[in-house]
């Protein structure tokens, strides 16, 4: 799905993703930390806050901050 490697996200950067289990809210979440082809992202934006785990092929979007 994804079209994006690890590299070409750094922390701080925003994210948008598509999985089955996880809703993104329609916002792009914050990458916090990489490790492999795993990116750990919170959310603390318009009254939702929540911080996950997610796989790059998973991302769909990025939005370089």
């Amino acid at each position: 799905m994804s079209n994006y490697k690890i590299t070409d996200i750094n922390i701080g950067d925003g994210v948008y993703f598509k999985v089955d289990w996880q809703n993104n809210y329609d916002l792009f979440w914050t990458v916090i930390s990489k490790n492999g082809t795993h990116l750990e992202i919170e959310i603390d934006e318009m009254g939702t806050k929540d911080r996950m785990s997610l796989n790059i092929k998973d991302v769909y979007s990025v939005e370089k901050r």
